[in-house]
């Protein structure tokens, strides 16, 4: 390297020191300011967020509080009724009111009628049995 070339090369050295730490102060004052810009941008963000979540909440609540409402007013519906039919059951017959809401009474079955030409029988362990050959043959 030659004496002209070295002493080229101080001089760029010595300007790049000169104007570096302005430079660098520039830099630095801007990416400060960029990062407080930034950080207020994340604070507006943040509080949107929470605004739009705590809407969804309040929503949520008053949804649960319908909903309650309405599983309070369905029991007070269902126990009236069931009141109604237990006092209806009470009108029917004395047993009846004695069940349990949703049984039913035994169903009695009706006698048995009589085919046309043939006389009615009696009924055995739930066998109808005709007169006449004793069960034989039939």
């Amino acid at each position: 390297m030659s004496t002209e070339e070295g002493e080229r090369l101080r001089e760029i050295r010595e300007h790049v020191r000169r104007h570096r730490e302005p430079l660098i102060a520039k830099w630095r004052a801007e990416i400060e300011a960029l990062a407080v810009e930034a950080a207020a941008i994340q604070r507006r963000a943040l509080l949107s967020d929470q605004a739009a979540l705590i809407a969804e909440l309040v929503g949520m609540r008053a949804k649960v509080e319908a909903l309650k409402r309405v599983e309070q007013l369905t029991a007070a519906d269902r126990e009236e009724l069931l009141a109604d039919i237990a006092a209806m059951r009470q009108q029917e017959t004395p047993d009846a009111a004695a069940m349990r809401p949703g049984e039913r009474p035994p169903r009695e079955r009706p006698p048995p009628q009589a085919s046309p030409g043939r006389p009615a029988g009696h009924v055995h362990g739930g066998q109808q049995h005709q007169g006449g050959t004793g069960g034989a043959g039939q």
